[in-house]
């Protein structure tokens, strides 16, 4: 969190308002809007993270949480350092997204959203 200026947070803050994703360090966040007709509900700020392994077959469970627990943790860390990216945080859900970049699209793996854990990619060990 040392090499994010806050500059950065504030464009990554201003582009994210706008519904267009940003990257911060290994995060790509997303902003969805939830609007339906006058009906506001609560903001969703997707935070989704590559799998570090290169095959996505070596993915079991185990692994899968630890990875969740890690975007979980950075996207904390990166709270607790910018109290703007904070403020902009707060009033929204939280959905963390494992994915599997094969090199021309990804593949979902998991998604975590409170305490709950969904497995997309049916194939695991």
């Amino acid at each position: 969190m040392n090499t994010i200026s806050p500059n950065r947070i504030k464009d990554a803050i201003t582009i994210l308002e706008t519904g267009n994703p940003f990257q911060i360090e290994n995060l790509i966040f997303r902003l969805e809007k939830k609007k339906f007709l006058n009906f506001t509900g609560k903001d969703v700020l997707v935070v989704l993270a590559y799998t570090k392994y290169l095959e996505l077959e070596n993915l079991n469970k185990p692994q899968i949480i630890s990875e969740l627990e890690y975007i979980e943790k950075t996207f904390v860390q990166l709270k607790n350092t910018f109290d703007n990216f904070n403020t902009f945080c707060q009033h929204k859900s939280i959905e963390y997204i494992l994915s599997y970049n094969y090199g021309m699209g990804a593949i979902g793996i998991a998604t975590k959203k409170g305490n709950k854990i969904h497995y997309i990619y049916d194939k695991l060990t």
